[in-house]
This record gives C-alpha cells, sequence and structure tokens, in this order.
C-alpha cells in the first residue's frame, strides 16, 4: 500500500495518494509505514492538497481497534477511554468492542463488568447475542462454569439462529469437559452435530461426543460414535484418529478378534501416519506383526504409437510416487480444545 501511495503522489495523483496514505495511518497504526504516510500527509496538507481530518472521532476508534490487533491493547483502551471521557459519538457496540481490548489485556474481570453493561443496555439483536457470547466467554475464564452455561443457555433461547448460539453450544461442550462432568459434555457435542451438520467443525464435535463417552467407559455407545463420524464425513482429518479409538474401544469391551481387525486396518492403510503407527504398536502388545502398507501400483503412461508400426519397447516399471499423505502426523494431545472461529483452544 505504501508503495502504491507513493506512486500516486509521484504520478500528481495527490487526493488518491491521500486516501492510501489515511487508510495505511488508520489500519496499520504500529507499523513504520504508518509513520510515514502522517508525515506525507502533512507535507501534502502543507502543500495545499485536503487532508482529512485524523483527529475525527470516527477514525480514532477505527484506528484504536486497529492498534489492539496489532497487538497494543494498552494503547488501544487508554485512546477508546479517551473517546468515552469526551463524550465521543462512538458504534452502539462500544462495550463489547472494549470488551474484547480487555480480553487480549486478559483482564477478564473487567472484560465481565463491561459485558454486563453492554447486555443491559443493548436492544435485541446480533449486538446484544454476541454480548451475551463473550459475557459467558468472560465467565468461563473466571471459572465460573455456573454463570457462563447460564448465560449460554439465555443465548441460545434469545437469540438461536445466530453463529452466537451455534458457537456457544460447542463452548458448552468444551466447558463440561474441562469439568469431567463426561455425560454433559457428550449430550452437548452430539448436540452441536445433530444440530449443525454442516458447521466446518460438525465433525470435530462428533469426536468429542466419542471422546467424552470412551473417558465415561461407555464403548459400546463410543464405537458407534467414532463410526457414525468415519460415514459421516469420510474426508475429515479425524477419521485415522476415531479409527484408532473404535478399536480400542472395541477391545475394552471385550470385542478383541473385531478391534484387532480395525487396528490391522489402519496400520495397512495408513502404515506412516501417527495414528497409524500407534495401531502398529497396539498390534505388537497383543503379538501380532503389522501388516506390510499397501502400496498403490501407479498407471504407466501410454506409449506413442510408433509411426514406423513396431510395437514400442516394453517400459520399465516406475516405484510408486511419493505420496505427501504418508508424511508421518506429529501426535496431538488426546480432547484438544480446538475451538471455533480460528480462536485458541479453550472455554
Amino acid at each position: 500500500m505504501e508503495k502504491i501511495a507513493t506512486a500516486e503522489e509521484s504520478a500528481g495523483d495527490a487526493p488518491g495518494a491521500v486516501d492510501m496514505y489515511m487508510k495505511i495511518w488508520r489500519d496499520y497504526p504500529a507499523s513504520a509505514a504508518a509513520r510515514t504516510a502522517a508525515t506525507r500527509m502533512d507535507a501534502l496538507a502543507t502543500a495545499g492538497v485536503l487532508v482529512p481530518s485524523r483527529t475525527s472521532s470516527a477514525v480514532r476508534w477505527w484506528r484504536a481497534l486497529a492498534m489492539s490487533e496489532a497487538g497494543k491493547p494498552g494503547e488501544a483502551l487508554t485512546e477508546i477511554d479517551k473517546l468515552v471521557a469526551a463524550k465521543a459519538k462512538l458504534p452502539a457496540d462500544w462495550r463489547v468492542r472494549r470488551s474484547l481490548v480487555l480480553f487480549k489485556k486478559r483482564d477478564y474481570a473487567s472484560a465481565r463488568v463491561e459485558l454486563g453493561k453492554a447486555a443491559a443496555v443493548l436492544p435485541a439483536g446480533p449486538n446484544r447475542a454476541e454480548a451475551l457470547f463473550w459475557l459467558a466467554r468472560s465467565q468461563a475464564r473466571l471459572n465460573d462454569y455456573a454463570a457462563a452455561n447460564a448465560t449460554y443457555v439465555k443465548l441460545r433461547k434469545q437469540y438461536p439462529e445466530t453463529k452466537w448460539a451455534r458457537e456457544g453450544l460447542f463452548k458448552q461442550g468444551l466447558m463440561a469437559l474441562e469439568e469431567k462432568n463426561l455425560t454433559a459434555s457428550a449430550g452437548y457435542f452430539d448436540a452441536y452435530a445433530k444440530q449443525y451438520p454442516t458447521a466446518s467443525d460438525a465433525d470435530e464435535a462428533v469426536w468429542y461426543t466419542g471422546w467424552s463417552q470412551f473417558r465415561a467407559r461407555k464403548y459400546v455407545a463410543c464405537e458407534a460414535t467414532f463410526k457414525r463420524l468415519m460415514a459421516r464425513y469420510p474426508r475429515s482429518q479425524l477419521v485415522q484418529r476415531g479409527l484408532y479409538w473404535t478399536g480400542r474401544s472395541q477391545m475394552l469391551a471385550g470385542k478383541k478378534d473385531l478391534a484387532l481387525a480395525t487396528l490391522t486396518s489402519l496400520a495397512q492403510e495408513d502404515a506412516l501416519t501417527y495414528y497409524g503407527l500407534l495401531a502398529s504398536g497396539a498390534l505388537l502388545e497383543n503379538g501380532i506383526e503389522p501388516p506390510p502398507p499397501l502400496v498403490e501400483t501407479p498407471i504407466p503412461p501410454e506409449e506413442p504409437i510408433d509411426p514406423g508400426g513396431e510395437a514400442p519397447e516394453a517400459s520399465a516399471p516406475t516405484a510408486a510416487p511419493d505420496d505427501p499423505a504418508d508424511a508421518i502426523e506429529q501426535p496431538e494431545p488426546e480432547g484438544r480444545g480446538w475451538g471455533s472461529g480460528g480462536e485458541a483452544p479453550g472455554n
């Protein structure tokens, strides 16, 4: 963007350059380019070019949020509080935005207070739904799971069609898992998978349902859940994990022959993956040599037709190409809270 602004200024397009410089200064406040942009705007203003104000409440508000995203929540909060003290005209959901800056600072207690006020004053609608979601998140971060669950229930009851209700249900499952309330966590995740079967994390919900059941020693139910995962989401990255724990569930349910067959299939089809290696280890523990991995025979390319009419010489067999899917996966901790929307694991 800085190069574009410089090029526009050099080409004599001062308004275009100013517009680009303003975007740099406003949207990337922590960058060196922002300082350069401010210098250039001042120089253009001195030369008589019309430059928008950088002190308007709208621009300062936008820049403060960008400052928080740039990893400087303290400076962002200072600027927001100055605007609030000056009674500047701010968006209706300013308390929610301020609370998210407090989240960046990990000041969950203050965020909880701010979100409580926001939920109380915002009119019914998406802003209030978001306020309830983050209020529950702040309560959970303070380990007040009872309050968080109550808030999530209110959210899902009042705004069932919003993404915040959907994400709240998943978070309730993670909270229950954290509390080792395995029956509740299985129930939440199962409800999520059934209510949102096409969500991007629906396969994770099915996985967590089965994992909760496994930890609760409900091995028959666990086996059925993992089979549902593999049948419903065959392209999920969790299929190998589900297959391995299906075998473990079968073993613990007393279905040893079926368990060994499941583990053998995994060890053969996904030999060099993390769970394939675990399956091979489980087979060795039971005195069974793991099977050799399956190798697909590549289809040889067609030989060109010899214009002289002579048959082409047979080509030598080629080695099977490397399959990137066979790369060894890094082991992951079980019961990992992936969360949603790209957020860090947790409640």
